[in-house]
């Protein structure tokens, strides 16, 4: 059974509008920060760790942090857009090799 708070209203249930804004206050823990400064160096990384601050706030009862939400958002966009940039560089390096002239060929 889930333990109810005591300063909820009476007949105030789970799923409720009060229950939910009975939530402990965002807090930037070192995590959230950790987590917003790496997104701006290693995309992925950041994700992650902003993805772990959120499981940690939900597991806690306090509400997300918004540079954990910002990490997590920023960092799969970040990621996303370099395996694309990833994608085009090899794909661009492929066909340069395809159609460069042969140095060997003698033109007989």
């Amino acid at each position: 059974m889930t333990d109810i708070p005591a300063n909820l209203p009476e007949g105030t249930e789970p799923g409720d509008p009060a229950w939910s804004q009975r939530l402990l206050p965002p807090v930037n823990t070192g995590l959230a920060i950790a987590a917003f400064i790496s997104v701006w160096f290693v995309p992925l990384l950041g994700a992650i760790l902003g993805h772990v601050d959120n499981a940690d706030a939900r597991r806690s009862g306090r509400a997300k942090a918004g540079l954990a939400m910002a990490a997590v958002i920023i960092g799969w966009i970040g990621t996303a857009l370099g395996l694309l940039l990833a994608i085009l560089v090899i794909s661009a390096l492929a066909r340069a090799g395809q159609s460069a002239p042969d140095p060997y060929a003698t033109g007989f």
